[in-house]
Parts: C-alpha cells; sequence; structure tokens
C-alpha cells in the first residue's frame, strides 16, 4: 500500500492481498489505514488477519502494522467510522481457530460480527455484535445522532457463506459508549439475495 501524505510518499507494505479491504480514516488527530493481510505463522484457514497503521505527523512515518485483535482467528471485510474524537472499527470475526480440514459450513457458523474502539493508543477488547452459532457477515458501522456507534449485518438462517440459500435477515444493534452492545433490531426479515450492505443514520 502506498499513502502519499505532503507530496512524501512513503511505501508502507509490498504484496498485499488484493482483496485486503484497504480502509482509510482520519479523524483530525489521528491517520489510519486499516486492512486484512495473511498471517504466516498461522494455519492458512485462518491466517486473514486485520491490521491498521497510524501516521505519526512528527516524523511523518507510518507505524508497523499492527493487530487491531490478534485472537488466532480469521478477519474479513473491516468497515470503519469516525467522528471528532473517535475511531469505530467492524469486521466480520471467526469466533474459533480451524485446521485446514474445516468445511465452509463449519467456518459460516462460527462467524461473528465484532466492533472495537481507538483508545488513542491502541483497539480496545472488541465487543461482540451478532448472535453466536448464526453466520454473521457484510459488517457496515455508521453513527447514531448521539455520536453513539451502531452496526448493521447480514445473518443466513443456513449458516451459507455464499448467502444464495436459507433466510438472510438484516440486523443492526447500538453500541452505547462504544463498549456496551445493546438488543439486536431487526431490520428487514428474509431480505433475499443480498450481495452488499451500507448504514447511515437517519433521524
Amino acid at each position: 500500500a502506498d499513502m502519499q501524505t505532503e507530496s512524501v510518499e512513503t511505501l508502507l507494505k509490498t504484496n498485499i492481498d488484493p482483496d485486503a479491504k484497504l480502509q482509510a480514516i482520519d479523524n483530525g488527530s489521528t491517520k489510519m489505514l486499516l486492512w486484512t493481510e495473511s498471517d504466516k505463522d498461522r494455519a492458512y484457514i485462518n491466517s486473514s488477519k486485520l491490521v491498521y497503521s497510524v501516521y505519526d505527523q512528527a516524523s511523518g512515518a507510518w507505524s508497523a502494522p499492527a493487530a487491531v485483535h490478534d485472537d488466532k482467528t480469521a478477519d474479513y471485510a473491516p468497515s470503519v467510522v469516525s467522528d471528532k474524537d473517535n475511531i469505530y472499527v467492524a469486521w466480520q470475526n471467526m469466533s474459533q481457530e480451524f485446521d485446514n480440514s474445516a468445511t465452509l459450513q463449519d467456518v459460516a457458523k462460527a462467524s461473528t460480527v465484532c466492533m472495537s474502539a481507538w483508545t488513542g493508543t491502541k483497539f480496545a477488547d472488541p465487543v461482540q455484535v451478532s448472535e453466536a452459532g448464526k453466520m454473521a457477515a457484510m459488517p457496515k458501522v455508521s453513527l447514531d445522532d448521539k455520536g453513539n456507534p451502531y452496526v448493521a449485518y447480514v445473518q443466513n438462517a443456513d449458516n451459507n457463506p455464499l448467502l444464495h440459500t436459507g433466510k438472510n435477515d438484516i440486523f443492526y444493534t447500538v453500541i452505547k459508549g462504544g463498549t456496551e452492545a445493546q438488543s439486536l433490531v431487526l431490520v428487514s426479515e428474509n431480505a433475499g439475495f443480498i450481495t452488499s450492505l451500507a448504514a447511515a443514520y437517519n433521524g
């Protein structure tokens, strides 16, 4: 990933995954990049890891990539939002490690949605947003009118990672203060085949 800041181009990472889902965010005091990359110390099935890098204005350098939450399980599909004080990231997180004999449905059943808040020096322990044992995918994070983050996602009743069988429901929940998940709200039941999801507050 190349990042150009004040006409100085810095090479941060080479040979990144084409599906790295690079996200850039700036809340006025912190400039940050987030993406997924392969951790070669893990089994391939667990190797996708969500990492971040922070720009240091004084040195003009980006920090070495660090894990948002290194629980040794696979991470996918990050979504990030900020206000003038906070940065929140939501992502698809596997709830357990697997060996390479696991089936797609095994992995899908363990797919949860989590959210974490930036503390100023690192990301806080994540809050699990979705129900355990039900495949959650396509997380999107946004802010409500009180500045609380909320996360929307798709849940598939068949634990089908392609979402083309079983009932696809869309849920969201508010994370009060960025740390306490409130009750899930069903937005759309049996929404049909879903290819993408977006979230925005409309008061």
